[in-house]
């Protein structure tokens, strides 16, 4: 719904939502210079997505807006995970090469669970016009 260029610029929200919900669930302390880098890329993103709605030909408006919406929401939740996930590795020693390396092999057992499954569905194929 909305161009990658914006969906790129809109994902460094996250760098936003994240320290904020860490100040309100963790009680985490945030110094001036945090807040002005967040004011800067809170006030960047929102160049970037009115820029976007209001360069949008009348007919997609609305599905750039909601796009963006969707996208701030998206974020909002990923910011919740990452949060949630310090909350509970905050009390354990883990070895960063490890958790990296266990995450990496969770990721590698579930692509080849479900990759045969996937390749089991077939779809349209692609013409010059999209998909068929």
């Amino acid at each position: 719904m909305i161009d990658a260029s914006v969906y790129q610029m809109l994902r460094g929200l996250i760098v936003v939502i994240v320290p904020l919900q860490s100040m309100i669930l963790l009680g985490k302390k945030q110094y001036k210079h945090h807040f002005l880098g967040i004011a800067l890329i809170v006030a960047g993103v929102f160049l970037v997505s009115y820029i976007h709605v209001v360069s949008s030909k009348r007919t997609r408006r609305d599905s750039s807006l909601f796009g963006i919406i969707l996208l701030i929401l998206g974020q909002f939740f990923l910011g919740l995970m990452i949060v949630t996930e310090e909350k509970i590795l905050a009390s354990y020693h883990l070895d960063p090469f490890k958790v990296v390396g266990t995450e990496g092999m969770w990721g590698l057992c579930a692509f080849f669970t479900f990759l045969p499954i996937a390749q089991l569905y077939k779809c349209g194929g692609w013409n010059a016009t999209g998909f068929a």
